[in-house]
């Protein structure tokens, strides 16, 4: 009754008592139906209207969820929702797309969704909104629909839009698309490292002429950005080493000869112990154990946004507990807001490998041995090249001069080796993200 109200807030508002939490189940098909009303425009009912349908996932519901993508009267951002959800009809998400609740697992017939998406084909159109193309292109892509791979090269051809290209290519790729090689080699040629990456990503999944495949690779380590060569590296440890053994021995002899790129050094290690070649492992191990000991091939190549996603996500790290990066806030360790000035790259990666080498002002217990033979102890507040400032239990701070050292030693942290807690990649993802925390 209220689904049929002229007020919209009403509607909503009964919407959300029928979709979210434990629903009211009975009431789902009247939710959907309101997908035949094409002057439809609130995101939060539609979003509701549109789940309902790929809830019920009946042949019914599935003609109106169609019918109501195809519409020129709704907002473009229902109309992409609506294509979302086609593109995951035949097997929904466990997880509610509106409120996050466990639904439960669904899997329906694919091939009676791919013959109603046939009518939408036609919608891929350069005209069109980015958004609306890339949601189509990802929509075919996912349920195989080949019919609508011309048009999707066509797109490819005709965009100026990056993100548009970068969706046709991966498309096209997971269509597996029967020129696909030719995609890929004119693609790795594009003024866009975006696009060139993209295509770099599906390498493996196309055989290139033996001077053509060298010559692009050969190009990339030569004039690619660290993102297409690191991108080239993956897919390299996943293809034959038959036929990248000479790419990884050249990449080897420039690691040896200090030629190779230092934010490449750790993807090349990673990258040769995917391949399981045991002469590529024991030809790069005679090199890394004696250089990169001490987390080295850490220290740059890292990723500013997984490392900014370890630190307010890592459950191992759980650098959040203890640190701040917020103005003036204070948890237990020093707040980072500001580190990468403080701090270099090579000071960052110390601090997380050996937290105990290095105190940082107010958080750390230093014992010094002065000459003669007095024993002091206390906080470190500040330290330079002339003396350290400690507070102790005297009122005042003590300074003691450098010269009057006999020796020092500092207290172990409470913050634990992070060598031991995480991967080499994520302590190199974080050393960049926070190598990037400076204040204006």
């Amino acid at each position: 009754y209220f689904l049929t109200d002229e007020d919209e807030y009403i509607v909503l508002e009964a919407a959300r008592a029928i979709n979210d939490d434990w629903s009211v189940e009975e009431a789902l098909p009247d939710l959907a139906s309101l997908l035949k009303n094409t002057q439809l425009q609130s995101e939060a009912l539609g979003r509701r209207v549109i789940n309902a349908a790929s809830r019920l996932g009946s042949p019914e519901t599935l003609a109106w969820l169609v019918q109501f993508a195809q519409s020129d009267e709704i907002p473009l951002v229902l109309k992409v929702e609506a294509i979302n959800a086609l593109s995951h009809w035949a097997e929904p998400s466990l997880l509610d797309r509106v409120d996050g609740r466990f639904r439960g697992a669904q899997v329906r017939d694919n091939q009676v969704l791919k013959d109603k998406l046939k009518s939408m084909v036609s919608l891929l159109d350069v005209s069109e909104p980015a958004d609306l193309n890339m949601a189509l292109m990802q929509m075919f892509a996912s349920v195989g629909e080949l019919a609508a791979a011309d048009k999707i090269v066509d797109l490819l051809e005709k965009s100026d839009d990056q993100a548009v290209q970068v969706s046709a290519i991966r498309a096209l790729g997971q269509l597996n698309y029967e020129r696909l090689e030719q995609i890929v080699v004119d693609a790795m040629r594009d003024g866009s490292a975006l696009v060139r990456a993209t295509a770099i990503g599906l390498l493996n999944q196309v055989e290139i002429g033996r001077d053509e495949f060298e010559l692009t690779m050969r190009s990339i380590f030569q004039k690619g950005t660290v993102a297409e060569q690191q991108q080239l590296l993956k897919v390299l440890s996943k293809m034959d080493t038959a036929t990248t053994n000479a790419v990884f021995e050249n990449l080897i002899s420039d690691l040896e000869k200090g030629q190779l790129n230092p934010e490449l050094h750790l993807d090349l290690s990673e990258a040769i112990v995917q391949t399981h070649s045991t002469y590529l492992q024991t030809k790069i191990t005679v090199f890394t154990d004696q250089q990169f000991s001490n987390y080295e091939d850490a220290l740059l190549g890292g990723s500013i946004a997984n490392g900014r996603e370890y630190y307010n996500e890592g459950s191992a790290g759980q650098c959040r507990r203890c640190h701040s990066t917020e103005n003036g806030a204070i948890i237990v360790g020093p707040n980072l807001g500001n580190i990468g000035s403080v701090l270099s790259r090579q000071q960052l990666l110390e601090a997380l490998v050996e937290p105990s080498k290095r105190l940082a002002p107010g958080y750390g217990v230093v014992i010094i041995t002065l000459q003669g033979g007095q024993v002091v102890s206390g906080i470190l507040m500040e330290e330079n090249d002339e003396e350290l400032l400690l507070k102790t239990s005297e009122a005042e701070p003590l300074r003691v001069p450098i010269e009057r050292i006999q020796n020092r030693e500092n207290m172990a942290s409470s913050m634990p080796p992070m060598g031991q807690l995480m991967t080499k990649r994520e302590i190199r993802d974080v050393v960049a993200f926070l190598a990037s925390l400076k204040e204006d």
